[in-house]
């Protein structure tokens, strides 16, 4: 670095240096500390109240004119996740395909829930909508029982599954992302391997919900797409669904083959931040 450094005139090489260590040193701190401190700053900005106390960044936050009240882990993807969903508003254009067309949704499956941010995001401007939440991993799912506790929503039904083709048996896999908690991923057992998860597809789902059609389904499950819509799977639910969103891992090269289906079905399709969005 001297040698490189010493081409440049005085002036310009303290600031050079300056940057350079400035550079290591931001890279000391850790992708999901930085992700808290962005948080932290923009809802300030927004004047909202914020402390961190017991490791959790702690906050309400308004939505369509109602108070939410969320608990984050600081060092997790849970900011990172509530910029998406709050602060970008990913899933508002779903809203306003609902209000342009005069439609109340009243089933929505929220497939991979996480903590919960979607389903809280989409019932403050649907209150009466019936959720039900797929959460296979037991952090994400303690997180999302207490948000819904919390903010006293009594219409999503939290399932300890994750979505599938079929109904098996999964083991986690870990390896997908570096393992954060946003990306957990299950993986089908391979032969002589034990699977720890329960699975269901959307057409027992529905049967058990007694629900004719879907409004609203939203799907990140992390690669778990490639199977839902897979060679193994009965798509006859598209043909009673109404709008979906969907993130598409491109790790997978499954976008081209999805997005394809869901025109062949009648879809109309768009893109918000990393959604893909249908509707019919």
């Amino acid at each position: 670095m001297a040698a490189l450094l010493s081409k440049f005139p005085l002036k310009e090489r303290l600031l050079l240096s300056y940057y350079h260590y400035l550079q290591r040193l931001q890279q000391k701190v850790p992708k999901a500390l930085r992700r808290s401190y962005d948080l932290v700053r923009d809802l300030q900005r927004q004047n909202c109240g914020v402390s961190i106390k017991d490791g959790q960044i702690q906050f309400t936050s308004e939505i369509n004119g109602q108070d939410r009240t969320f608990e984050l882990d600081l060092y997790s993807s849970d900011p990172g996740i509530f910029k998406q969903v709050f602060l970008e508003a990913e899933y508002h254009a779903l809203v306003k395909l609902c209000q342009n067309a005069g439609f109340s949704p009243e089933r929505m499956i929220d497939a991979g829930a996480n903590i919960g941010l979607v389903s809280i995001y989409l019932t403050a401007f649907f209150p009466n909508m019936e959720v039900v939440a797929l959460e296979p991993n037991a952090r994400n799912r303690s997180l999302l029982k207490h948000h819904l506790t919390r903010n006293k929503l009594t219409n999503v039904k939290v399932k300890p599954v994750g979505l599938w083709s079929h109904a098996t048996q999964l083991c986690a896999d870990d390896t997908f992302r570096g393992g954060q908690d946003a990306s957990f991923r299950l993986r089908e057992a391979q032969s002589g391997e034990k699977g720890t998860l329960e699975t269901k597809d959307i057409a027992a789902i529905m049967k058990e919900q007694a629900w004719p059609q879907i409004d609203f389904l939203k799907i990140d499950i992390e690669g778990g797409e490639t199977a839902v819509f897979g060679p193994k799977a009965n798509l006859n639910w598209l043909t009673k669904t109404r709008m979906l969103a969907i993130e598409i891992h491109d790790e997978f090269n499954c976008r081209d083959h999805i997005e394809g289906l869901l025109r062949d079905y009648g879809f109309q399709l768009d893109h918000s931040g990393e959604l893909t969005l249908a509707w019919q």
